[in-house]
């Protein structure tokens, strides 16, 4: 092919291997937002129990909280804390990827984007330490590993 040399092929598909990560969070916290958000909704009895896209996250968080008798408005203001942080998440993904994909490879965003939801995890890992909830901790650190083995694999790989 003519113009065609490795070096370029390879860059190349390192940066949409870059784009599709942060395209894939992005995705992922929109996704976790959406259904936390119907699953709030769900609990305020605005939809019907019937309704199957949900994350279920809500019942689950009032059955680890119950065991201090936590309040329901705590119980409230701790998953519209997890709903804000995963959309803020969302956002600044989609931010940094399309800082990314228009060449200006936005390290602040990346860094934003990655350094919130890590946080998120983190914050999740030591409460579920505090509730002695400890069936749900191997998800949220497998999480936390995995986004930091993604921000740790876009900032090492070479630039194009």
């Amino acid at each position: 092919m003519q113009g065609f040399t490795p070096n370029h092929s390879k860059a190349s598909t390192l940066f949409y291997l870059k784009a599709g990560c942060l395209f894939f969070w992005a995705c992922w916290f929109t996704l976790a937002c959406t259904t936390n958000i119907l699953d709030l909704i769900l609990a305020m009895g605005k939809l019907s129990a019937n309704w199957h896209f949900h994350s279920g996250n809500y019942t689950l968080l009032a059955r680890t909280l119950s065991i201090y008798s936590v309040p329901a408005y705590l119980l409230n203001i701790l998953f519209m804390l997890d709903i804000s942080v995963q959309g803020l998440s969302a956002i600044l993904f989609f931010l940094a990827l399309s800082a990314y994909l228009r060449r200006k490879h936005g390290w602040l965003l990346i860094n934003s984007a990655f350094t919130v939801s890590i946080a998120l995890w983190a914050v999740f890992i030591i409460m579920e330490e505090i509730f002695i909830a400890y069936q749900y901790e191997s998800v949220h650190i497998r999480l936390f590993m995995f986004e930091l083995l993604t921000l740790l694999t876009i900032h090492s790989l070479p630039q194009e």
